[in-house]
Formats: C-alpha cells, sequence, structure tokens
C-alpha cells in the first residue's frame, strides 16, 4: 500500500509507515506518479483513495490509478473543482464516493470493531476533555492531530 501526502502531513504519514504502509510518500519532495509506475511496473495502483478533498490530490489520484481500475472520492471539497475528468472515461476507471455516515456504514464497522482484528488507539493522537473541543479542532484543522478523541 502506497501513502501520500504533504509535508504538512509528516505526523499522518509516519503513522502510516508504523501500520505497515508499504512506502509512504511526501508529494512535496518526491514524485508520486514516479514512483506508481516504479513499484507498479508503470500499470498503476488497482485503487487511489483521495482523502485530501484537494484538486491537486485528485488529479494525482487519477493519474496513479490504473486502466479498469477504482478511484474512491472520501475528502470535501467544498467548491467546484476542475479535474480532467476524461481519464474516468479512457480508463474505463470505476468511481466511488464514500460518506461514513449512514446507518448501515456504522454498523459494519461496529461488527469488524468488535471482532478487535484492528488496533484504532495508535490512530488517537490526542485525548482531551470535551470543554477543550475547540483546540481539538485546532489541531486537526492545522493537521498536527490524526484523531482526537474528546471526552467528558
Amino acid at each position: 500500500m502506497l501513502v501520500a501526502g504533504t509535508a504538512q502531513d509528516a505526523p499522518r504519514l509516519e503513522l502510516a509507515r508504523q501500520l505497515g504502509a508499504d512506502r509512504v510518500i511526501d508529494v512535496t519532495r518526491e514524485d508520486l506518479q514516479e514512483i506508481v509506475a516504479a513499484e507498479t511496473g508503470v500499470r498503476g495502483v488497482d485503487a487511489a483513495v483521495e482523502c485530501a478533498g484537494a484538486a491537486p490530490s485528485a488529479a494525482a489520484c487519477l493519474l496513479a490509478v490504473r486502466k479498469m481500475g477504482r478511484y474512491v472520492q472520501v475528502g470535501i471539497f467544498g467548491r467546484e473543482v476542475p479535474l480532467a475528468f476524461d481519464t474516468v472515461l479512457y480508463k474505463q476507471l470505476q468511481v466511488f464516493g464514500s460518506v461514513g455516515h449512514s446507518v448501515k456504514t456504522w454498523a459494519g464497522v461496529m461488527r469488524v470493531l468488535e471482532q478487535r482484528k484492528i488496533r484504532l488507539s495508535p490512530l488517537i493522537t490526542h485525548r482531551l476533555p470535551l470543554s477543550r473541543w475547540r483546540e481539538g479542532f485546532d489541531l486537526c484543522e492545522r493537521k498536527q492531530g490524526v484523531k482526537v478523541l474528546l471526552s467528558y
């Protein structure tokens, strides 16, 4: 599994490495497309999951995915984004959107978590009381926290 991000994402990239990513890529220092080509024999990745909600990230994901591969949009752009969307046509991509808040999704997630095969604790980088919620949100906005757990 390849995980890419910017220099701002350094803590998240390090966490991805610790959790078993085969390769982490800082796209501000390395060429993502060259690495994808080298790692896949020029074929491209089977699936690309865009989580940043940033146009350059979406464009890079569309380029990185192989013919007849999958593109999953998770990040929220919050505005119109120009993309070379003909790439979907030419590569015959399957395109999916993912919003993790349906009742069915949460029920499935709970079943997976009950099996205790996935360790989530490394994802929690900060634990704060609910009264410090603004600080928790700021940590996430500044990309200093991966997941901030608020409790009372």
